[in-house]
């Protein structure tokens, strides 16, 4: 039996790696305010349409019209006090600012983490191609990358990656705090 992320899963999981980015302070987010909304309301678009991945053999100019159009849809039945939520919506989809291309990175990195959580379940021999294209894809955010690639190290298996991965962002991906952390925790859960 496969277990998928569900929505629900997906988006909290992105929420509290937005929540740990913003309170590790590490100066990557420019507007908290703006970004804690933008991440919010990020996924609302899939409600009328199932979730386009890599994998659908859909490019991204064409998702990216699909979801305009959905958002067009959405300008008309709103009302105008709703305006702030489509410029956030707006910003995120056409990815012109460093929040909203954070944001649009950190909604795939919780992909990839979960990827690892496969890899715990036996899935491993359908995921193991998949890393090197997660750090190429992270060639351009060195934080993040550092973040995957300790991941990798595969260092504490027994705990959940999305546990790892909250916390090295609230560390701002500092190895020797986060090493130790984790293993006090594992310390103490053995005792």
């Amino acid at each position: 039996m496969i277990l998928c992320e569900s929505v629900l899963e997906h988006s909290l999981n992105v929420e509290r790696a937005c929540k740990s980015l913003i309170l590790g302070d590490i100066c990557d987010v420019h507007n908290k305010e703006t970004f804690s909304d933008m991440w919010k309301y990020h996924d609302i678009l899939e409600y009328n349409m199932p979730d386009i991945t890599p994998h659908c053999w859909v490019s991204s100019e064409e998702k990216l019209k699909i979801e305009l159009a959905v958002l067009n849809d959405l300008e008309e039945v709103l009302w105008t006090h709703w305006k702030y939520l489509l410029s956030l919506l707006k910003e995120y989809l056409e990815q012109k600012t460093d929040d909203s291309k954070l944001l649009k990175l950190l909604d795939n990195v919780d992909a990839w983490v979960k990827a690892l959580e496969y890899e715990k379940m036996w899935f491993t021999k359908w995921v193991a191609k998949f890393h090197p294209y997660v750090l190429e894809k992270l060639h351009y955010n060195k934080k993040l990358q550092d973040i995957y690639q300790i991941l990798l190290m595969r260092e504490f298996t027994s705990f959940n990656y999305h546990f790892q991965y909250f916390r090295l962002l609230q560390l701002g991906w500092d190895y020797e705090k986060f090493r130790k952390q984790m293993l006090d925790l594992s310390k103490a859960s053995i005792k």
